[in-house]
């Protein structure tokens, strides 16, 4: 493990050792790769097999454990490599629950630790605005440092904030709980006004997070930690903008080594 002494990006704290981060964690990669030895990687408009994971030198190893906590519970509830789910059980969701008129279904989201997964988002998204290597992807502007107070548990979730979860219904559908992405960042409008989404898919998981004054009321009536009917969604991910990104992004990259050969 590459390690060096310099300031922990999360706590502040200086001179401390300074361990490798993933901003994707360790354990979707394994789960993605599933029986095979390689993934299917897209980076800089090329996609090709490559066993490369997305980690940079950030957080020391107090912050790395705390972060860990959160992210050993979401590996809990997310789908395995056999498109196994235990929220499934959790939620009482139905396989095919969603293959309806309107494509998703939801439910109360009380069986869940709505703060571990609220904190992993957050997580995720704030490495991936800090990593150097995935520079250009996320940008939070002023939020970066509250995210950062709030990861290091200096305030509670911020009013400002939005989180949305849908968790995929694998029926008759392209098998996304082996698919993880980077958070990206867009900037959607609303009655004239501005809202940026950060959102990244995760096993079987759309994250969608919300920042801003201008959260359309809509959202906020529906977010996973502020709501007092707090909700998850059962939906066809087939269906959701998100996806058309993602197909997009793949479709127009340059198809390279061992995979543009058909191995």
């Amino acid at each position: 493990m590459n390690a060096k002494i310099s300031t922990c990006k999360l706590c502040l704290l200086d001179n401390v050792e300074i361990r490798d981060s993933h901003i994707i964690p360790k354990w979707a990669y394994k789960e993605v790769r599933g029986d095979s030895k390689d993934i299917v990687n897209h980076t800089k408009g090329v996609v090709r097999y490559s066993d490369k994971q997305l980690k940079e030198l950030l957080l020391c190893s107090a912050c790395e454990q705390k972060i860990g906590r959160r992210e050993n519970y979401v590996k809990s509830i997310s789908f395995n490599k056999k498109g196994e789910c235990n929220a499934i059980k959790l939620l009482n969701f139905n396989i095919g629950q969603s293959n309806n008129s309107e494509q998703v279904a939801w439910t109360d989201a009380s069986p869940l630790d709505k703060q571990s997964i609220a904190y992993f988002t957050a997580s995720v998204i704030w490495r991936a605005s800090i990593s150097f290597k995935g520079k250009g992807q996320v940008s939070l502007g002023p939020y970066q440092e509250i995210l950062r107070s709030y990861l290091n548990e200096e305030i509670i979730f911020p009013k400002e904030a939005n989180l949305l979860i849908y968790f995929h219904d694998p029926y008759k559908e392209d098998p996304f709980y082996q698919i993880a992405t980077l958070p990206v960042t867009s900037k959607l409008s609303s009655k004239n006004r501005y809202v940026y989404c950060h959102q990244f898919l995760c096993l079987g998981i759309l994250y969608k997070f919300f920042l801003g004054k201008n959260i359309p009321s809509e959202f906020q009536e529906l977010c996973f930690v502020h709501s007092s009917n707090s909700l998850v969604f059962w939906t066809s991910l087939d269906q959701d903008p998100t996806m058309d990104g993602i197909r997009e992004t793949i479709s127009g990259a340059e198809v390279r080594g061992r995979l543009a050969q058909g191995k």
